[in-house]
Formats: structure tokens, C-alpha cells, sequence
């Protein structure tokens, strides 16, 4: 009986933290600043998912929505000079796009 139950929370847990997390990944994808169509197939792969992994459906629907979003992106050729590496010291830390100044 108390096997079961907890059982039963586990699950509840689980599923709960599933909705959170497509929740809060929804209203990231939502407020960003790109184009409605690249949001659409954001939205598109935002599936039914673990933690580590996209779940992607074997079907042909899925794999022209991953063809479209893969499409949009277009790498971009910047001047060095406009990146900075952000980070401590030691940690290895990230290159990123400086910011430009607040007008």
C-alpha cells in the first residue's frame, strides 16, 4: 500500500516537474527577440521531454520542422575587435558578443 502510494507521488513529482520545465521553456522561447517563424519551430521542438534530451518524433512532420529551424540559422561574420571573453580567471571562461554602448 505505502509502496504504491509513494509510487504514485514519484510519478506526480515527475510529471509536475515535466510541465514546469516546458512552462518555463515556453515563456523563454516566447520572450525572445526573433523571428515568429523560428519561435514556431522552437515551439515545435519543445516536446514531451526528459531533462537531458530533446525527444524527437520519428515522423516526417518532425524532421522538416528540425530541416526549417536549421535553415534559419545562419552563422555570422563578425570583426574580432566586437568580441569579449567573459569569465574568471581560471574557469576558461565564454567569448561573447560585446555589448554596444547604452545610447
Amino acid at each position: 500500500m505505502q509502496e504504491n502510494l509513494l509510487k504514485e507521488i514519484v510519478s506526480g513529482l515527475k510529471l509536475s516537474n515535466e510541465l514546469h520545465y516546458n512552462i518555463l521553456m515556453s515563456k523563454v522561447i516566447e520572450s525572445q527577440d526573433i523571428q515568429e517563424e523560428h519561435k514556431k519551430l522552437l515551439f515545435l521542438l519543445l516536446q514531451h521531454r526528459d531533462r537531458n534530451y530533446l525527444r524527437i518524433n520519428h515522423n516526417d512532420l518532425c524532421f522538416e520542422n528540425i530541416k526549417s529551424y536549421l535553415a534559419a540559422l545562419r552563422p555570422l561574420e563578425l570583426d574580432l575587435s566586437s568580441l569579449s571573453r567573459i569569465g574568471g580567471k581560471e574557469d576558461g571562461g565564454y567569448v561573447m558578443l560585446t555589448p554596444p554602448p547604452p545610447q
